[in-house]
């Protein structure tokens, strides 16, 4: 305890790492923002190539017009890499900034501790971990080189 302002220097110290362990929790826009966007990019591919699908299958093309639906095809498929660059974004950022990590140094097991725990159903992410390590091994051992 201070003489001259009567508070414990640890307990200030709590404080403000309670309030930047809070903080990390406005990263959350950019998640859901980047959730939001990768389910458009996705929207807008499937509705090209279903746009391209229908030209093809009503039989409404030429030599030219083909070359502008393979542009459109392609387009599409652009989409799609955006909106898994976007997923990846976000999901990286959920893990690296607002996922439980003292939760995760405190425990003595690999079990990982988030929402998918808790709408999958089966086993927990560390045992089948560990499943798949031991018949990874048990192939090697026999030979097989693998899964």
């Amino acid at each position: 305890m201070s003489k001259h302002t009567g508070i414990q220097p640890g307990r200030i110290e709590r404080r403000l790492e309670r309030a930047i362990w809070k903080f990390r929790l406005i990263t959350l826009i950019p998640v859901v923002m980047s959730l939001i966007g990768s389910i458009s990019c996705f929207v807008i591919g499937t509705y090209a190539q279903l746009s391209v699908l229908s030209h093809v299958l009503q039989g409404r093309f030429n030599e030219t017009y083909s070359t502008r639906l393979v542009g459109q095809v392609v387009g599409s498929i652009d989409y799609y890499l955006i909106g898994i660059a976007l997923l990846i974004f976000g999901y990286g950022i959920y893990e690296l900034v607002i996922a439980d990590m003292d939760l995760r140094q405190q425990e003595t097991t690999v079990l990982k501790r988030n929402l998918l725990n808790y709408w999958l159903p089966g086993r927990p992410q560390a045992e089948a971990h560990q499943g798949d390590c031991r018949r990874l091994d048990r192939h090697r051992l026999q030979g097989d080189g693998g899964i």
